[in-house]
């Protein structure tokens, strides 16, 4: 959920295992709903959980995000262990360096060796994401012809948005996705009946989304990277 307003622009990852109501599908986990009914019962069970209204959204094909950080020319990761994950093809040390689009969507998809495997892989997928807004909106971008002709040719096939979507919303969305947005995963804890599923914390997820709804500052903290307490 990417919110932007008064209240400083703010992104927040719900995790796949996340166990909620989807619509007309009883309690699923909330990567079910874009399997079942694609954007609209995904965008339906996002509302329901959060109370958030969500006005547009925009899907990324990861698959397609490493031609784009290609185009660009690689972009910057910080990896706070070495990761070296067979199963995402990913052999990578600790510390921040420029990578490929390979490595980038590998060091992405990857959940297999840190603490907090999937908690851990959105607050990397959201790094991703950023380094790729902050290498759009840099200068060299938009006075370099070759490079804007292949980044616009790259993310074509990158993203879909919804048709009610205008240029100043795509604007919005990709100023939002820079390294400046303050970054969260929902708060969160494992669901009593299944220790491989988690929901959203009663305690403290309410105070964040409360923050995103009346466009006021999210407190710092429930904003977490992995959505667990500080």
């Amino acid at each position: 959920v990417l919110h932007t307003g008064a209240g400083g622009r703010t992104m927040m990852s719900i995790p796949r295992d996340t166990l909620t109501e989807v619509p007309g599908e009883g309690t699923q986990m909330i990567n079910a709903a874009f399997s079942i009914g694609g954007p609209p019962l995904l965008v339906a069970s996002v509302e329901q959980l959060t109370g958030i209204h969500i006005d547009h959204y925009v899907e990324l094909g990861f698959g397609s995000v490493i031609n784009t950080v290609d185009a660009f020319g690689g972009v910057e990761i910080c990896p706070k262990q070495d990761m070296d994950d067979p199963l995402a093809r990913l052999d990578i040390t600790k510390g921040c360096q420029e990578v490929d689009g390979l490595t980038a969507l590998a060091y992405s998809r990857s959940r297999h060796v840190t603490a907090l495997s999937d908690l851990d892989r959105v607050a990397r997928q959201r790094e991703v994401i950023s380094a790729l807004g902050d290498e759009a909106l840099s200068p060299w971008t938009f006075l370099n012809p070759v490079r804007y002709w292949q980044i616009n040719d790259a993310a074509s096939g990158a993203i879909r948005v919804d048709e009610n979507m205008g240029p100043f919303d795509l604007g919005r969305f990709a100023l939002a996705m820079t390294g400046e947005s303050q970054t969260c995963t929902m708060p969160n804890l494992s669901a009593p009946s299944d220790p491989n599923r988690i929901i959203a914390d009663p305690d403290r997820a309410p105070a964040l989304f409360r923050a995103i709804i009346e466009d006021s500052r999210v407190p710092r903290a429930v904003c977490t990277p992995t959505g667990r307490p500080r």
